[in-house]
């Protein structure tokens, strides 16, 4: 019951350890394809480390997406680099490890079986919903965007809603009660901006990461807290900004590792 006993929201917790294991994995691998075994050991077990933590976190969200992005990542790897046999072994392995997870950890196994939270997500969905054809274009306008569905959920009965304060569970959603379609528009445009400029650039752990975070943000408003946003801008200055990391980045590329 890892999730329930640490002070650190567990979606937010678990994306953390996620992009920590999008980084380590792909440094083991750059580490393999130099022969550099003890290094790529190394990593390797710290990966499967950051994988175990993720799973009993038991965010399935951010698991989930994190396997299958970091899956499609290996088999364009293993598609470009001709090797079809590490393409088998990704394919064969990849719901092994995902079926395996969810049957030795009970508390991930419950939530999906139940699945938890699925019935408030959509009540909190058809709230903001509500509230978005009210302010179609402009919002509500960041500092009133809770409370105007705190007076949503009091108009449609949903107790635990204005008991807990809930956000929208959902950051596209999140972002167009409070600054309406343009903000929904921005929101987008920065994320495929960042994608795109992180393909040009060939930084796959970058390319990996905003595809998790976007993919999360479906069930989470991600930015909607300190602990979303510190890890969004941090990260994504760290790759996209430094010319130091694009050089060396690229020169690893042309030499043939990650």
């Amino acid at each position: 019951m890892l999730p329930i006993s640490v002070k650190f929201h567990a979606p937010y917790f678990s994306l953390y350890c996620c992009t920590a294991l999008i980084i380590t994995f792909w440094f083991c691998l750059t580490h393999i394809q130099k022969r550099e075994f003890w290094k790529a050991g190394f990593l390797g077990i710290a990966s499967g480390y950051l994988f175990a933590f993720s799973g009993v976190l038991a965010s399935r969200s951010s698991l989930a997406f994190t396997i299958i992005v970091l899956t499609v990542a290996l088999l364009v790897w293993g598609l470009k680099e001709r090797r079809y046999v590490a393409v088998l072994v990704i394919l064969s392995l990849a719901p092994i490890l995902a079926f395996y997870t969810y049957k030795k950890v009970p508390y991930l196994k419950s939530k999906l079986e139940s699945s938890a939270g699925l019935d408030e997500r959509l009540t909190l969905w058809e709230n903001g919903l509500e509230v978005i054809k009210n302010n179609l274009f402009l919002g509500t306008g960041t500092g009133d965007t809770q409370d105007t569905l705190t007076n949503t959920y009091k108009e449609n009965g949903f107790e635990n809603g204005v008991k807990e304060e809930l956000n929208m569970h959902n950051q596209y959603l999140e972002t167009t009660v409070g600054l309406g379609i343009i903000g929904l528009l921005t929101l987008l445009s920065m994320y495929f901006l960042i994608f795109r400029s992180a393909f040009v650039q060939k930084k796959i752990i970058l390319i990996c990461f905003i595809s998790v975070f976007s993919l999360c943000s479906l069930t989470e408003s991600l930015l909607d807290g300190r602990a979303g946003v510190l890890l969004f801008s941090f990260i994504v200055s760290l790759m996209l900004l430094n010319p130091m990391h694009s050089e060396t980045e690229s020169r690893s590329i042309e030499e043939g590792s990650l």
